[in-house]
């Protein structure tokens, strides 16, 4: 169909806990953990108790992806980029903390903000979302992969032109920073880039291939992209799951 909207499980995340309370000011994956862990429609995992073998599978086998900061606590972590890949909508709980690209990108529209504050929250809030509102997030997830990859530089992983990857995400962003540093302000992104409407597709079918449109074609996407990440070096994670 156009749109799978609820999956195998509500929630998911892999990853260690361990020693991580010193580098996190708020240490969001022990306390979803906590909070979360006993809920039947959610698999959330300690990896340096336990680790799982099938780390992408259940990525694009959920709903929702917890994805908290990386090493240090400190900037993004790679968990929105794999989620999104995965078809799963990311759960974002980084307080203070901007996202790949979100100069371009509307987050708002493909996932979930929430501050660490609302996490006892967590699973009540997700469980509450409409489901057109689900759908509507993985129909944009299907559309903004792409500028998750670097398509341009590594080849194509699922077909994708990689004109408006990583690489080109990369320049709009510093186009847009030097023409706000001349005091022009930052000019939308459909006067820079013709092709773009907005950064999210709107519409263009372009880039809508299977991420998200079912857990079958989904699997095997993710599969592809995983095969191709372990040959270039790239979207390499340990089994078990990232770090």
């Amino acid at each position: 169909g156009d749109s799978v909207g609820r999956k195998t499980n509500l929630l998911f995340f892999a990853g260690s806990v361990k020693d991580r309370t010193a580098l996190h000011t708020v240490n969001v994956r022990k306390l979803v953990i906590d909070e979360h862990a006993h809920e039947p429609d959610c698999v959330l995992v300690d990896t340096s108790k336990k680790r799982l073998p099938n780390y992408d599978e259940l990525l694009a086998d959920s709903t929702f992806c917890l994805a908290p900061a990386g090493m240090g606590g400190e900037g993004w972590g790679r968990r929105t980029t794999l989620s999104i890949l995965h078809g799963c909508i990311p759960v974002v709980i980084q307080d203070d903390t901007n996202q790949p690209f979100e100069e371009l990108l509307d987050y708002e529209r493909f996932a979930v903000r929430m501050p660490s504050s609302e996490i006892p929250q967590l699973v009540k809030k997700l469980r509450a979302m409409p489901l057109e509102e689900v759908k509507a997030k993985q129909a944009a997830m299907r559309c903004v992969w792409p500028r998750m990859t670097w398509s341009s530089v590594t080849g194509a992983v699922a077909d994708e032109s990689g004109a408006d990857d990583a690489f080109a995400s990369l320049l709009l962003v510093l186009a847009r920073r030097l023409e706000a540093s001349k005091g022009g302000g930052a000019t939308p992104i459909s006067d820079m880039c013709g092709s773009l409407k907005d950064a999210i597709c709107d519409g263009d079918e372009k880039n809508v291939t299977a991420a998200g449109d079912d857990q079958d074609a989904n699997r095997s996407l993710c599969s592809r992209r995983r095969a191709k990440g372990e040959r270039d070096g790239v979207f390499n994670f340990p089994v078990g799951g990232a770090v």
